[in-house]
């Protein structure tokens, strides 16, 4: 894949990126915890996608994309912190996607949100400084 491929593909998760914020957003004034809680989950997902794709690496699984970056994460690349806060996007995620009693609520999903909110700025920051 050329350079100039991989910069769109990068633009495009990050669009999508965006739009699942916007869609976490959206449903959590609904008070649809579950689904924004996966929305923000995704906006995290596809961002880190992003970032992954314009460092040389990519995955289109949600265990490969963790497992890159805890490598980011130890080659220093990303903060400890980030990979604590999509960890926990990850399993809030599967709790609210897979487990029919989940207790998740407004608080859960407005830290959700934030968490999502940081590492998108944190992933469009990281393509930033490599492109």
């Amino acid at each position: 894949m050329g350079k100039k491929q991989i910069i769109e593909e990068a633009k495009a998760y990050l669009e999508r990126s965006h739009d699942a914020l916007d869609s976490a957003k959206v449903v959590d004034k609904k008070q649809k915890w579950n689904d924004s809680i996966s929305r923000a989950y995704y906006a995290a997902f596809y961002a880190v996608n992003s970032a992954l794709l314009v460092s040389g690496d990519s995955s289109r699984t949600h265990r490969g994309v963790k497992t890159l970056l805890g490598l980011k994460i130890k080659e220093g690349l990303f903060t400890p912190n980030l990979g604590r806060a999509f960890n926990s996007l990850a399993q809030q995620r599967d709790a609210a996607d897979y487990s029919v009693f989940t207790f998740l609520n407004e608080d859960d999903v407005s830290n959700a949100i934030e968490q999502a909110e940081t590492i998108i700025e944190r992933m469009e920051q990281f393509i930033t400084s490599l492109l």
